[in-house]
């Protein structure tokens, strides 16, 4: 993960999850840390989809899936989703998302 994402990742006022195309978790500043109750090292590697309700997860991976299928420079901000912290407790958190441009801008240059 390049240095200038992690910079940007610990200044931001909210949680951060950044997210590769597999949709395992890559980078999480300590706000995501603190909304969902586990530890940095307990955040990266883990599929985002882990941090959804059960019921939901499904769908979520096929929407997940289906925008990086699709991603280009288009964001996608002001989404409510459910989501659950490491204790069980269900919260709504308000989703952003928005391709960094590494990989496959690069790929398609």
């Amino acid at each position: 993960m390049p240095h200038r994402y992690r910079l940007i990742v610990d200044m931001a006022p909210t949680g951060v999850l950044l997210v590769d195309l597999g949709g395992r978790i890559v980078l999480a500043n300590a706000i995501a840390e603190e909304i969902f109750g586990y530890s940095h090292r307990e955040l990266i590697g883990v599929n985002i989809d882990q941090l959804i309700p059960a019921e939901f997860r499904a769908e979520h991976a096929r929407l997940r899936g289906g925008f990086a299928d699709q991603a280009s420079h288009r964001a996608m901000a002001g989404r409510e989703l459910p989501a659950e912290r490491r204790d069980g407790a269900r919260i709504t958190v308000e989703v952003g998302l928005s391709v960094l441009g590494e990989g496959r801008d690069r790929d398609r240059k």
